[in-house]
């Protein structure tokens, strides 16, 4: 997929640390519903150019949805988590977003569901290749029950076998029910021909209901 350079995207740096900037570039369609695209782990390549991370903004952009993504390197899950935050802020003041759906990819489907669970407007989320899902999430703010999609390669093996624990977690202590959909490809990073396409697809096809 071909970049998309338009009036519509822009970029900001906040300087949150002394010793690192928070990139976040935004898509302003003047939707009422936003996206926000959370990568993998910072310190080994997750950030906003990561394939999957970048393909879905130039996806929804394709589609005219707003959306963001970002990239920083924290010193702590706190300290990204508070990024995350400022990411999401940033797509809710710079658009005419007034709920948000979160995309995490890989170790970013977790700090995806922290923040779904302390920001009442993140509607809902979509976990892709949930690598680590931690056991106990605090300061609930949101109504339940509530409602996520998780995907992953039907192949996988490293994660297959963790969705269902992770759904029944999500049920049974969250009443957060989820769905499991599975992409035809050997792994997570969805770069093999036509497995992109068909993430997409799948994650129009369940964020369109919130749309």
């Amino acid at each position: 997929m071909k970049n998309i350079i338009n009036q519509n995207i822009q970029k900001y740096y906040v300087n949150s640390y002394e010793d690192g900037v928070l990139q976040i570039e935004i898509a302003n369609y003047e939707t009422d519903t936003g996206i926000i695209l959370v990568p993998g782990n910072p310190h080994y390549g997750g950030n906003m150019d990561n394939f999957v991370i970048k393909n879905l903004f130039i996806f929804f952009n394709s589609k005219k949805i707003s959306c963001g993504r970002f990239s920083f390197i924290p010193n702590s899950d706190e300290q990204y988590l508070a990024q995350l935050s400022i990411a999401v802020d940033t797509l809710l003041n710079k658009t005419n977003c007034k709920k948000i759906i979160i995309i995490g990819y890989s170790m970013g489907c977790s700090y995806s569901l922290n923040l779904f669970l302390r920001i009442k407007e993140i509607e809902t989320f979509i976990l892709i290749s949930p690598t680590l899902l931690r056991d106990k999430y605090t300061n609930f703010l949101i109504p339940y029950p509530s409602q996520g999609l998780m995907i992953t390669s039907k192949y996988d093996e490293n994660i297959l076998g963790n969705l269902e624990t992770y759904g029944y977690l999500l049920s049974h202590q969250y009443q957060i029910n989820t769905d499991i959909k599975y992409i035809n490809c050997t792994g997570y990073t969805y770069n093999e021909p036509g497995a992109f396409d068909e993430l997409s697809q799948v994650v129009w096809d369940y964020i369109s209901k919130f749309i």
